[in-house]
């Protein structure tokens, strides 16, 4: 059993209670996320295990842009899958 936690940010969430702000690594975060969707759904969990599983992996994230300041862009990529 693999148990994964952002100590940053986790907190209690007991059923489907919606988000009050979107913390959390950009990289990881799901589409619905950036696209407004702060309700807590068990795909965006699954959303960001994959991302983790492809780093693991593959040895590099699925989404990259060439300046890491370049928030907009990363997002506009994750947005589009």
């Amino acid at each position: 059993m693999i148990k994964v936690a952002d100590f940053g940010i986790f907190g209690s969430n007991k059923g489907r209670v919606a988000e009050s702000h979107g913390a959390g690594s950009l990289k990881y975060m799901a589409p619905e996320i950036l696209l407004g969707n702060m309700g807590s759904d068990p795909k965006i969990d699954v959303w960001s295990m994959g991302i983790m599983l492809y780093a693991m992996v593959m040895g590099h994230y699925p989404f990259e842009v060439k300046n890491r300041d370049d928030k907009e862009s990363l997002k506009q990529m994750i947005k589009e899958k």
